[in-house]
């Protein structure tokens, strides 16, 4: 990831460079001020929110079920863990519509 990104870079900047015609001062400037946004966005990863214990996914869902891990979709349960897919969570049926969902367990 770093190297493709560190060459989509080194393109992107040469381009930009060239087409705004930027003197060196120029750069210089927006080098600092695109390494300050850099420090504040990776800021923004110290910060975190607390996560809610994960249930354990060797114990069985509901019975009769496969549940597969191929799409992580976590669903918050009302004793405060969050499981790895409605699937794990027991849930068997869907209400609403695309925007907005409920899994139940009916």
């Amino acid at each position: 990831m770093a190297v493709p990104g560190g060459a989509g870079g080194f393109i992107l900047g040469s381009i930009l460079i060239k087409k705004l015609s930027l003197t060196p001062a120029e750069q210089l400037r927006a080098m600092f001020y695109l390494a300050i946004l850099s420090l504040l966005t990776m800021l923004m990863f110290a910060i975190q929110c607390e996560t809610a214990p994960l249930a354990d996914l060797s114990k069985p869902c509901s019975s009769g079920c496969s549940c597969g891990r191929e799409w992580f979709e976590p669903v918050c349960a009302a004793e405060g863990l969050t499981y790895f897919s409605p699937c794990y969570a027991g849930c068997q049926n869907l209400l609403g519509d695309s925007v907005s969902y409920l899994f139940i367990d009916i």
